[in-house]
């Protein structure tokens, strides 16, 4: 069973990867990990929860979310705190 939770993720994630322009070296490159899982309900009238985690690869740096518009703060954070501007 899909939940309306899956039509607003894949728009989101389809958005994120339309806009994102791979460089050509790897000198400039952070790298984020980000596991997407659905949280059933023992109740059958709930749907299932939406959970997040990403983690900054370089510094082991890790937040769990339930709300995939917060993901991209968190990785505009990390980037400021080891220095990109």
């Amino acid at each position: 069973m899909r939940v309306a939770g899956d039509a607003f993720l894949l728009q989101t994630l389809g958005r994120v990867f339309q806009e994102v322009h791979m460089p050509q070296t790897t000198e400039e490159t952070e790298v984020f990990i980000v596991r997407i899982w659905r949280e059933h309900s023992d109740d059958d009238d709930i749907p299932p929860r939406i959970r997040l985690v990403v983690e900054h690869v370089a510094t082991d740096q890790r937040r769990y979310f339930d709300d995939l518009k917060k993901v991209p703060e968190f990785m505009a954070y990390m980037l400021k705190e080891i220095g990109w501007k």
